[in-house]
């Protein structure tokens, strides 16, 4: 299964000299993804009027032991 993070043109950017992304205030507590049968239309919801980058997540590339997932 493909999962998809939806961030910000500027957060993008700003995390290009960093070890890791830089996310907004919904993604603090935990990191939001996408499905890709929904990512479309949380982009308009979420997103409507930015520029955005839709990262790609392979899950199939995780180590199982360093992620959490929570189907919601």
């Amino acid at each position: 299964m493909n999962l998809y993070k939806i961030v910000t043109l500027k957060q993008w950017n700003d995390s290009q000299q960093k070890e890791y992304l830089v996310v907004g205030s919904m993604d603090q507590e935990f990191i939001h993804f996408a499905e890709e049968e929904n990512y479309l239309r949380i982009g308009e919801k979420f997103f409507k009027g930015q520029e955005v980058m839709i990262l790609l997540l392979e899950s199939s590339k995780l180590d199982p032991n360093q992620v959490t997932f929570i189907m919601a």
